[in-house]
């Protein structure tokens, strides 16, 4: 073989080592960027910067999951001029240059079930205007890619989703209660941080009220 063959043979070998480092378990999807902290925002917390509230399910009369989410100091003094308006906290928060979304499930659920909520907040965003009907197809097809780990192990109580956005970067990572990451993805997408944020704030989601009610607590 020429010198030249087995420096490309050579070369293709280095690149699959590295790959191979960076290689997960078949049910992870992973980059390479560091996972997004599970406890606390990568961003110093801003006061009047932070929504909350227990998503209870009625029929069950039990707490289903929590959802916090940090905003930048921007966004935070744009929230105490505007509160107590629904719709107004709602497009500052959708629109901040910076956020950090924590939530946690309290009770184990079906992959199904888990897909039906996301799809029922997405068209919620897309009837408001917040994403388009592109996007909200786009998220429909890509679910059973990006959480296919979810079709037999199901959604347990104590999994954490934390999700990073700062201007058209979104980076989610799904956390296991010990903490093991599960999913590690970054996206450059203005949709995707609009997709996420509009299902929880647009009229009629399950999260809107709770949410803004929170701001200035």
């Amino acid at each position: 073989m020429k010198q030249s063959g087995w420096i490309l043979v050579l070369a293709g070998l280095a690149a699959a080592t590295t790959a191979l480092a960076y290689l997960q378990p078949a049910d992870t999807v992973m980059t390479r960027e560091e996972p997004v902290s599970r406890n606390k925002p990568p961003f110093p917390a801003a006061p009047g910067g932070h929504l909350s509230t227990l998503f209870e399910k009625t029929f069950l009369g039990v707490n289903v999951l929590r959802l916090d989410i940090e905003t930048d100091s921007g966004t935070a003094a744009k929230l105490a001029q505007v509160r107590p308006n629904p719709d107004s906290i709602s497009a500052a928060v959708i629109e901040a240059p910076e956020a950090w979304v924590h939530m946690e499930f309290l009770r184990s659920t079906s992959q199904g079930k888990f897909f039906g909520g996301i799809r029922d907040n997405l068209a919620k965003a897309r009837r408001a205007g917040i994403i388009t009907p592109e996007h909200e197809k786009r998220v429909q097809a890509q679910l059973p890619e990006w959480y296919g780990f979810l079709a037999k192990r199901g959604i347990k109580s104590g999994d954490v989703i934390v999700y990073w956005i700062r201007g058209t970067v979104m980076q989610t990572t799904y956390y296991d209660p010990k903490g093991t990451v599960l999913f590690n993805l970054t996206q450059e997408n203005p949709e995707a941080r609009r997709g996420v944020l509009g299902s929880y704030l647009a009229p009629g989601s399950d999260f809107r009220e709770g949410l803004t009610k929170s701001v200035g607590r």
